[in-house]
């Protein structure tokens, strides 16, 4: 397999099409330098499929391509025999198509993928929310309410359908749905010290103002005291035990943090959390690092907790960002000059979905020195905080959680859930919570 694409932006146009071609679809092909604004893909029976080069005509260099002019005006739903969905989300370009012994599509789909993978109009926005994050909202998904899609992956299934239309006879890449059940450890203890314990009275009065919650509270305090309960927050065995019984793994990600720094309520080096670290550990789950609130633009404090963490358990393969807060790309360097393997931060705050348009993992590309990282990202499909946020009945909590598995499913992708272990006894739901979190597990394992 040939693809012949125009002589301009190679770093870029390599790495996306490796990613779509090689990475997603396990195909080998040769890139072939040509003066036509086109990406042809050229199969060795002489039929082609071609999409227009349209974003990278934008620009003759890179300082002036990733600018707001050159985000997406507007988004086609393209109708198409190839699509595996009812319509195809196009970025760039029109809805027009021709197939005859050749395939030519008027939408520019590998500009598109490169937009989503990239996330370039992320690093471009001057707009932040209070945490310094690109805002949910801002995001050209959300705008367009695509965001619940993995579009790159239906761009890939388009790729496929089209490529055996024209009669390619290879085999592409097996994928096999993966649950990946991840637990971020923001907090150990719900009541680590008599302030916190006076301020979940204080809660109890005034915010929820329910004397029956505070007597709760207040029960619940003594009986953790004198050690007759486990901390609220002390849900380590029941998640190992929940995964262990689906024949799944946890992954658990610790602040490497010390009291005193910013958001950090409890110290890395306590004998408990080494303790917890080595259980974890022992029964065959992973530990990863769940890098403090201020190391996202500060690398030497980066630095610092990655060592902290090795110092007690030193195979750390990757984790996620603090409030998934992300200086792109420093933050992504970071994790890669310190030899991890992945980071799974790209993730929405305010509902499910696909923030990078995937739902497969895929390397980074650095859009500032224009190279291909080692890095992995494994993109976020739910957080169980925000889809609380869009919805407070557990029933539908619950519906729309089994409708994002059954769309990762159909594309045999990776299903990355973050469930932190202190949301059992914090919100209004209560035993709920754990009914919801146990029919989740289960639905996960089922292949």
């Amino acid at each position: 397999m040939i693809i012949e694409i125009q002589n301009n932006f190679l770093p870029e146009k390599k790495y996306i099409l490796g990613v779509l071609f090689n990475h997603y679809l396990g195909l080998e092909f040769q890139i072939r330098l040509s003066e036509s604004a086109n990406f042809s893909i050229i199969l060795d029976n002489g039929r082609k499929l071609v999409f227009p080069d349209l974003f990278f005509t934008f620009s003759k260099d890179v300082d002036s391509l990733y600018q707001l002019k050159n985000l997406p005006e507007e988004v086609h739903l393209i109708k198409n025999e190839f699509a595996p969905e009812s319509d195809l989300v196009a970025l760039y370009g029109s809805d027009e198509f021709n197939k005859d012994k050749n395939i030519t599509c008027g939408f520019d789909l590998v500009s598109s993928a490169f937009f989503m993978l990239t996330r370039w109009e992320e690093m471009i926005s001057v707009k932040k929310d209070k945490h310094d994050r690109f805002p949910d909202e801002e995001a050209l998904a959300v705008k367009f309410g695509f965001y619940h899609r993995p579009i790159v992956n239906e761009y890939v299934e388009f790729i496929w359908n089209a490529l055996c239309y024209l009669g390619f006879e290879g085999n592409r890449k097996p994928h096999v749905f993966e649950p990946i059940i991840t637990h971020d450890i923001d907090e150990m203890w719900r009541y680590a010290t008599i302030s916190r314990f006076l301020r979940a009275m204080a809660g109890d009065l005034i915010q929820r103002k329910s004397l029956t919650s505070l007597f709760a509270t207040i029960k619940d305090f003594m009986q953790i005291h004198f050690q007759k309960k486990p901390d609220n927050y002390d849900t380590f065995q029941l998640l190992m035990q929940l995964s262990e019984e689906h024949h799944l793994k946890s992954r658990f990600y610790f602040i490497p943090g010390e009291i005193g720094e910013t958001d950090v309520r409890y110290n890395i080096h306590h004998s408990r959390v080494n303790d917890v670290i080595h259980e974890i550990v022992k029964r065959g789950h992973e530990v990863g690092i769940h890098t403090s609130y201020d190391s996202y633009d500060d690398f030497k404090k980066f630095s610092q907790e990655v060592d902290r963490i090795k110092q007690i358990c030193s195979e750390i393969k990757g984790g996620r960002q603090h409030y998934l807060r992300l200086k792109i790309p420093d933050t992504f360097r970071y994790w890669e000059k310190e030899g991890l393997k992945y980071d799974s931060t790209l993730g929405f705050a305010f509902d499910a979905g696909f923030r990078a348009g995937t739902c497969f993992s895929f390397p980074i590309f650095d859009l500032v020195k224009r190279k291909q990282l080692q890095l992995l990202e494994k993109p976020v499909t739910v957080m169980e905080v925000a889809l609380r946020k869009k919805y407070n009945h557990p029933g539908d909590f619950l519906e729309n959680m089994n409708h994002f598995i059954d769309v990762v499913k159909k594309y045999r992708g990776e299903f990355v859930l973050i469930w932190h272990n202190s949301s059992f006894n914090t919100w209004e739901w209560n035993d709920n919570w754990l009914s919801i979190y146990k029919q989740t597990v289960q639905k996960l394992s089922e292949r």
